[in-house]
């Protein structure tokens, strides 16, 4: 009943509740002021629809519990775009890589938060709460009630230990695609020169060469000594970073993506 808790606690302002993150931190975090996750999640709150009614439709796997988190997600994404600079922005293709974020990211939150969700779920229906003519009406009405602002500020106001863990993995997912691209924008001219054939040109006179994680990298069709381009996909991974959580993760030794 936690998220009940929660309820009486915030209200529909995660913010409003005074150090309502302190049950979340753990000994070696540095500072007494609001964390960076905490700070997301009351982001998060403020971001989910006043009113949430889920699809009439089915929800395999954990895909109900994703769409519950989507405003995780999209925090996420909006923090890639706040941080990514101009020069990156122009080599690859940011809604490709933002999507590919936003969509590994929500399996992720889904898996971290399936216990606590698949329990308060348990708890709604035995409180006899969900409304609904069957199971599957009942579950949808559970979805809409937990994705609404006011109910993804009680869950995470009650179980800030939760709120913690998507939080955290939120925000490193999003730094860690950023400083993917920042590390290609440094060496893609180390990349481009000399390893590409004309035979990838674009109309407008460009090479585009598809990259792991939705990148797009771009450079002229005059750069006619060659290699193939998959030599500048492997390069590209070697060049990245080894650990990309809930995006990946590149094997620097061989240059291959697992």
């Amino acid at each position: 009943m936690a998220a009940e808790a929660g309820q009486e606690r915030a209200g529909a302002s995660l913010a409003a509740v005074e150090r309502w993150w302190e049950a979340g931190l753990v000994c070696g975090d540095g500072g007494a002021g609001r964390p960076d996750w905490a700070a997301l999640a009351e982001e998060v709150s403020v971001a989910a629809p006043e009113e949430a009614v889920a699809p009439e439709r089915e929800y395999p796997g954990l895909s109900g519990f994703e769409w519950v988190l989507r405003p995780f997600t999209v925090c996420a994404g909006n923090r890639l775009e706040r941080v990514v600079s101009g020069r990156a922005r122009k080599l690859v293709n940011m809604t490709a890589v933002r999507g590919d974020l936003e969509r590994r990211l929500s399996g992720r939150l889904a898996r971290a938060a399936a216990r606590t969700l698949v329990l308060e779920l348990y708890e709604a229906r035995t409180a006899e709460r969900l409304d609904g003519d069957d199971s599957r009406a009942r579950f949808r009405d559970f979805l809409g009630r937990t994705a609404s602002r006011r109910g993804l500020t009680a869950l995470l106001a009650g179980r800030p230990v939760l709120a913690r863990i998507l939080g955290r993995a939120a925000l490193d997912a999003a730094d860690a695609v950023a400083e993917a691209l920042e590390r290609l924008a440094d060496d893609h001219a180390r990349l481009t020169a000399g390893l590409l054939e004309d035979n990838h040109a674009s109309p407008d006179g460009r090479i585009m060469v598809p990259l792991p994680l939705g990148f797009h990298v771009f450079v002229p069709s005059s750069s006619n000594r060659c290699r193939r381009a998959d030599t500048l996909r492997g390069s590209a991974f070697r060049l990245l970073p080894g650990r990309l959580p809930a995006v990946g993760r590149l094997s620097t030794a061989n240059g291959g993506a697992r």
